[in-house]
């Protein structure tokens, strides 16, 4: 797939998923997100998309303003989920993502297609995150758990699920594993699978790579990896 291009207020090329992992990333670590070449402030808002059109064989380009619910892997994501509702309409999903703006973004995505999920984030409180994980238990039927990464990592037992959607990488693989591990575990009497989205062409592939030559290093083998390519 060809890498989507946008531009910033300061006008600023950039990879679309790059530039907003860039603002995120900064965010996580409680900074002003800043361009990546000018250091200029920039937001969501401030990105517009960059739009080719084809008009009497010549090639017009032409900027709209970014939407936040636009995302190649949101709807990557949507239809997986509508297939296994086809498919096998009891079974529950637990969709992770590090970035919990994106899981908000997931969620305004989950009300508009009426996907009943549940949500918990480092921000849960113990109280609610133990009614949140005996509901998701408990529940009858088809159900997703939006989770962010770190807060799933350890601690949990979701065997209740069968399917896990992994949103984006991970530097470490071993924090994948440790979320991964809350599904596939004692107690789990169905056969668990795994999609990764990764975005061709951006920085996830580059993380993919590390993650290779870490988890290489510290098993002394070569990897295959299947991913759902967005």
């Amino acid at each position: 797939m060809v890498m989507e291009a946008v531009t910033v207020g300061c006008w600023h090329m950039a990879c679309k998923s790059c530039i907003l992992q860039h603002i995120e990333f900064q965010r996580q670590r409680g900074e002003e997100p800043i361009c990546h070449t000018c250091r200029t402030p920039i937001s969501e808002s401030s990105i517009f998309d960059v739009v080719r059109h084809e008009e009497g064989g010549m090639t017009k380009i032409t900027l709209a303003r970014h939407s936040p619910t636009q995302s190649t892997k949101l709807d990557a994501l949507v239809r997986h989920l509508r297939l296994l509702k086809d498919q096998e309409p009891l079974t529950k999903s637990v969709v992770f993502s590090q970035f919990t703006s994106f899981l908000d973004i997931v969620e305004r995505t989950f009300k508009r297609e009426k996907i009943q999920y549940l949500r918990l984030d480092g921000t849960t409180s113990q109280q609610q995150r133990t009614a949140v994980l005996e509901k998701f238990s408990s529940h009858k039927g088809r159900l997703v758990l939006l989770i962010s990464l770190k807060a799933g990592g350890v601690g949990l037992n979701l065997v209740a699920a069968s399917r896990v959607f992994m949103l984006d990488p991970w530097w470490s693989f071993a924090v994948e594993a440790q979320a991964i591990d809350r599904i596939h575990r004692v107690g789990q009497n169905k056969s668990v699978v795994i999609t990764r989205f990764i975005v061709n062409d951006s920085v996830e592939e580059k993380m993919l790579k590390i993650q290779d030559r870490k988890v290489s290093l510290a098993l002394g083998m070569s990897l295959t990896r299947t991913e759902f390519r967005c």
